[in-house]
């Protein structure tokens, strides 16, 4: 994955949609209808672009550059390399091919033949064919990468991503912040999981992709580029719905739950204090109106309704 081209997109599109809210805010969106809303529709539309993009442009992986399945058998590469040096000899019969370019290509298949037909070179392929490096003459003799490494460059992509959004996004509720965190490290956790658990598990029909059209960490890859299209979305979401009530909110909650803090440590350390003592709560100055949507309660609720969901519709790893 590159992680330059992430950064790029997500540092354009995500103050293009914050742009595009604003207008819609600005030109009276919220009294008109939906059919109406032409700045939302754009910004929906190139939320939809950013969340897509990653899972139609797909760079060939050796499986698409020898012309087979991802859950090919052995016998069947073999054939598959066979049938393609057969045509390159064709070419050169025909005059239409250099021997020097039948020997250059011949030598790429060849070395497609023997990463994928050997058991232990095609597994380490399957889960780390973005990271390793495969010696020409020996691909056979791949070694898989340290796990230090691998979690590192996992790790790398969560804190350079996350401070990328706190710094576009700054203006969006703690609750949207925290929703694009757990986003990453859920990210983080699938990535480590596909890597050195089961390759073959979560990711294999993860957004009902095919089995034998993906490669796991070319969806591993895919998965965390679309992280852009999700802030997006959150973007529009938080943009359209929240206003400065939530911020009073959010941070009236925060310094309640501050307060029940101190107040346990104290009972804690003090075994004299028979009850817990007021830590000076002002809530009559804390007026809010019923009527205005917590989004961050909002985003926790659809995080769990999804949460339960993929266990509803998604196959386990033992199955």
């Amino acid at each position: 994955m590159d992680l330059g081209a992430t950064l790029s997109r997500l540092v354009v599109a995500a103050p293009v949609c914050r742009f595009l809210v604003n207008r819609d805010i600005r030109s009276g969106g919220l009294k008109k209808p939906i059919t109406r809303r032409f700045w939302l529709h754009a910004a929906m539309i190139l939320c939809t672009i950013v969340v897509s993009l990653p899972f139609l442009i797909k760079e060939e992986n050796c499986f698409d550059k020898l012309r087979v399945p991802v859950d090919v058998d052995e016998s069947t590469i073999y054939q598959q390399y066979k049938r393609m040096e057969n045509y390159l000899r064709g070419e050169v019969s025909a005059g239409r091919l250099e021997e020097e370019e039948f020997e250059l290509r011949k030598s790429e298949y060849e070395f497609y033949k023997t990463v994928l037909m050997n058991p232990t070179s095609r597994v380490m392929y399957l889960r780390f064919g973005d990271m390793i490096e495969f010696n020409r003459k020996k691909p056979a003799s791949v070694v898989e990468p340290n796990f230090l490494f691998t979690t590192g460059s996992a790790l790398n992509y969560v804190f350079w991503i996350g401070s990328v959004i706190f710094g576009v996004c700054y203006y969006l509720p703690s609750g949207a912040l925290l929703t694009v965190g757990m986003y990453l490290l859920g990210v983080f956790a699938i990535e480590v999981e596909t890597r050195f658990i089961d390759s073959t598990s979560v990711l294999s029909y993860l957004f009902f992709i095919p089995r034998n059209d993906w490669t796991p960490f070319e969806l591993v890859g895919a998965l965390k580029q679309s992280v852009v299209g999700l802030t997006c979305i959150i973007i529009v979401f938080c943009g359209v719905y929240v206003r400065g009530q939530e911020f009073n909110r959010t941070k009236y909650l925060i310094r309640e739950i501050l307060r029940g803090n101190a107040s346990l440590i104290a009972l804690l350390k003090d075994p004299n204090i028979k009850q817990v003592p007021d830590m000076g709560t002002d809530r009559e100055n804390e007026v809010f109106e019923e009527e205005d949507a917590n989004v961050g309660s909002w985003i926790n609720r659809a995080i769990a309704m999804v949460s339960l969901m993929s266990f509803i519709l998604f196959r386990t790893s033992g199955e």
